[in-house]
């Protein structure tokens, strides 16, 4: 005679099993899509590319895709990634670096309405979300709230995560997979204690964790981007990126995690205040926010609301506001408008103010950014 527990242990195997099942079917499913193409895009079957569009399957098997993808790969021979169609108007870029380490650069033109937002699985996956332009907006029921610009999720868990709805700007994100085993085999013991650290902190089924987006993060995202991949070194140089970005998005997590009690005296309302400020720097990035300002907006206390906003993003108030000035300054530059113009139109004051600033941020003048991207990054 089976026990209650005994019962329970087997209705969840049944429903992995069914989940499972489900998920390689879907799979299967968008492989056939895209093998109905005759190439990636942009050349790609109006036919398949409308279906693949229109019935993007909600969860696909990771393993089975990545094998799919590498097998195209040593077939053409050309480019160093694949392109995929994401959405209707949007590509994916796959680039496979092992079988334990590969990247997604994506990018959508200036969505307005519900994206797509297939989940991928995996047993002992993990993938580091990095959000590095344009806002999105996470629905989830009735509910709606910015979506979370940088996450570490765990590949193996189900669940519902919501929906995603674009707010008509371009939308770029890099998403970062790597394998348990991938970790250990480098960091021992070290990596354990990331993945304990990262289990003990979540309580939704330890599913994902908000990674602070610091500023060194988000000009590493950026730069990799920018990389040139007609250089025969081109995936030497994003492996090596990519490796870097892990290595500073995990340095920064667990570092938040030894110090959440730090947030854990605020109230619900005024964490909520908190994400309220942050929304209101990336809104009006340009004006000269002061802490006064954001404090008399907010209602928080000027110590209440710096000690508050470094515990729960990682970043100060202003390290947020010049992140946030970088990014719009980027857009703006790559979509050929004058250093000068986009000093002004990103709230300095004088030419050399704006310049010294970007060189600290990227690490190179915004001169040298503008004819860098248009010399060639990623191909979209």
């Amino acid at each position: 005679m089976t026990t209650k527990s005994e019962q329970q242990t087997q209705s969840d195997q049944q429903a992995l099993k069914d989940f499972e099942t489900q998920v390689i079917h879907q799979t299967q499913w968008l492989l056939d899509q895209l093998e109905a193409m005759n190439n990636p895009l942009p050349k790609a079957d109006k036919t398949a590319l409308d279906a693949l569009a229109g019935q993007q399957p909600s969860c696909v098997d990771w393993p089975l895709l990545a094998e799919w993808v590498r097998g195209k790969l040593s077939e053409e021979n050309k480019a160093p990634y694949l392109a995929l169609p994401l959405g209707d108007k949007g590509t994916s870029n796959y680039h496979i670096f092992s079988p334990e380490l590969a990247l997604l650069v994506n990018h959508l033109e200036a969505p307005e309405q519900a994206l797509p937002t297939m989940s991928l699985y995996g047993r002992g996956w993990y993938a580091m979300n990095l959000h590095l332009e344009g806002r999105l907006i996470k629905t989830s029921g009735e509910q709606a709230s910015e979506a979370i610009q940088a996450t570490l999720h765990d590949m193996s868990v189900m669940g519902d995560f919501g929906g995603v709805v674009g707010t008509g700007q371009p939308v770029s994100s890099l998403l970062l997979l790597f394998t348990r085993g991938f970790l250990v085999k480098r960091l021992g013991a070290y990596a354990e204690r990331i993945f304990e650290l990262f289990e003990t902190a979540n309580s939704e089924q330890a599913v994902f964790a908000p990674v602070p987006l610091t500023n060194e993060l988000h000009r590493l995202g950026s730069e990799l981007t920018k990389l040139n991949n007609r250089n025969p070194l081109y995936m030497l140089q994003a492996e090596s990126a990519s490796l870097n970005i892990l290595s500073v998005a995990l340095d920064s997590l667990c570092q938040q995690m030894k110090t959440a009690g730090d947030i854990a005296s605020y109230r619900v309302s005024e964490v909520e205040r908190l994400h309220g400020v942050k929304a209101q720097i990336q809104k009006h990035c340009a004006d000269p926010l002061t802490i006064q300002a954001l404090s008399q907006w907010s209602g928080l206390n000027r110590r209440k609301l710096s000690e508050g906003f470094k515990a729960l993003f990682g970043m100060t108030l202003k390290e947020y506001q010049v992140m946030q000035r970088m990014v719009l300054a980027s857009r703006l530059l790559q979509r050929g408008q004058s250093v000068t113009e986009v000093s002004e139109q990103v709230g300095y004051q004088d030419l050399s103010s704006f310049s010294k600033a970007f060189k600290a941020y990227f690490d190179r003048p915004p001169s040298e950014f503008q004819s860098g991207f248009e010399a060639g990054g990623l191909e979209q």
